[in-house]
């Protein structure tokens, strides 16, 4: 509804934002939520392939602000390893992982593996406003500071 979008818009710096999902349609969720928000948003199917337009993209000096990452790729590089691939490049880049497990042990532990947020799927366009406006601005997480 139009107050949510409102609610979701106002909280939200502008960012350029690379969603790495294998579910095509989760990531053209993702990406459809984020453009509404004002951001831009670019998807990769896999790993390989978000590092690569990481790596990319922060050469031409039009670096992402933030990362958003399915932990498990079927068959493909993951996020617990994309996620040490990109920070080994780039050691300030923020990455939040996404999971349909939310019982999995990065999930509840995401920091020690490098992200700087998590979000439990499937998750609404709040709770993926809030995990970016978090992450963003590097507040202080709250008690339960995965989104879920």
């Amino acid at each position: 509804d139009e107050k949510e979008k409102e609610e979701t818009t106002a909280l939200v710096q502008k960012a350029k934002i690379l969603v790495m999902d294998d579910e095509e349609i989760v990531r053209g969720v993702a990406e459809t939520m984020l453009t509404e928000m004002g951001h831009v948003a670019v998807g990769a199917g896999d790993g390989l392939e978000a590092v690569k337009l990481y790596k990319v993209a922060a050469e031409a000096g039009e670096p992402f602000d933030l990362v958003i990452m399915d932990l498990t790729i079927a068959g493909g590089m993951g996020g617990e390893e994309a996620v040490q691939e990109i920070l080994a490049l780039y050691p300030g880049a923020k990455v939040i992982v996404s999971s349909g497990y939310s019982k999995n042990a990065i999930m509840a532990s995401y920091r020690d593996y490098g992200f700087c947020g998590a979000l439990s799927k499937p998750y609404t366009m709040r709770e993926l406003s809030r995990a970016v406006h978090l992450v963003q601005n590097e507040a202080k997480p709250m008690e339960d500071d995965v989104v879920s």
